[in-house]
């Protein structure tokens, strides 16, 4: 049985962005970590947690309907105005952290925005078991918004994630995820500090043998690792790669997997293979 991770993938873009540090640069303060002691969190699948401004591209978003949140989901900065949205469901407003590792701490240096404006993929197909063009784009408006924002302690921190090459072929690369959601295939807890794994793109032949018809090479992407999965409330984020320069590429967007997260690869929407789409909303 596939299951879609409840909520669709995800790109956040800033509304101001300083130039002076590159995009998918880190600010990873490993003195700082704390709060996450061994066996306090139980991973991503198989992760471990995040350092102070490891991943400053990392977003959480939470789904409010009626003034309530009714879901959470993932993201990654991108260097203009504009996350991608849940479709099919009646969402009023979107709730978006950003520098945020500790969803249980209020003062961690996270910066929370809302907003109701979205840029769905017109082939996108809402209500069915098609996964294909799997990727929508969230603007966030107002000013002030400080991406990219390093600090001292790490906390807080903030930067773009560089899109991926067009011409890379990832197959055999490793490659990393992280977010919020469920760290244990057997229960429905999901993190509460920011997780991650490093995992490995594998062959578009090994995806098929696993998915079938619901796998189509040419706009999405597979990852494994034995142990280690994406899985339900970190649809959205980026699947990255860290390129030889030590910058972070979002490769993937997460999209769907087998039931219970663990065992095979988990389906990423293919970011190359929308480049076009993704820019042409930059800005708007």
């Amino acid at each position: 049985m596939f299951l879609t991770f409840y909520f669709l993938p995800l790109l956040l873009f800033s509304s101001f962005v300083n130039g002076q540090i590159q995009c998918g640069q880190s600010n990873e303060k490993k003195s700082n970590a704390g709060q996450c002691t061994p066996g306090s969190e139980t991973r991503v699948i198989g992760g471990q947690c995040a350092n102070p401004g490891q991943f400053p591209w990392v977003t959480v978003v939470n789904l409010a309907l009626f003034g309530m949140n009714i879901g959470i989901c993932g993201g990654a900065i991108l260097d203009n105005p504009i996350p991608g949205i849940p479709i099919g469901i009646p969402v009023q407003q979107f709730n978006i952290a950003i520098g945020e590792r500790n969803l249980n701490d209020a003062n961690d240096g996270q910066l929370s925005y809302t907003s109701t404006t979205a840029f769905v993929h017109p082939d996108y197909k809402a209500c069915s078991n098609d996964n294909s063009n799997d990727i929508a784009l969230l603007k966030i408006g107002g000013k002030g918004m400080n991406v990219p924002k390093f600090s001292q302690n790490g906390l807080g921190s903030t930067n773009s994630i560089c899109l991926a090459s067009a011409t890379t072929n990832y197959t055999g690369l490793d490659v990393t995820i992280a977010g919020w959601g469920r760290t244990d295939k057997n229960n429905e807890n999901t993190a509460k500090i920011l997780q991650y794994a490093k995992i490995k793109v594998v062959g578009d032949s090994e995806c098929s043998n696993t998915f079938a018809a619901s796998y189509n090479s040419d706009t999405m992407i597979c990852a494994y690792a034995t142990g280690k999965s994406s899985c339900n409330g970190d649809s959205g984020t980026a699947l990255f790669y860290q390129s030889n320069s030590g910058k972070a590429e979002a490769v993937g967007i997460t999209s769907f997997g087998v039931q219970n997260c663990e065992g095979s690869p988990v389906v990423y929407t293919r970011v190359s293979k929308y480049l076009d789409f993704i820019k042409s909303h930059l800005g708007k």
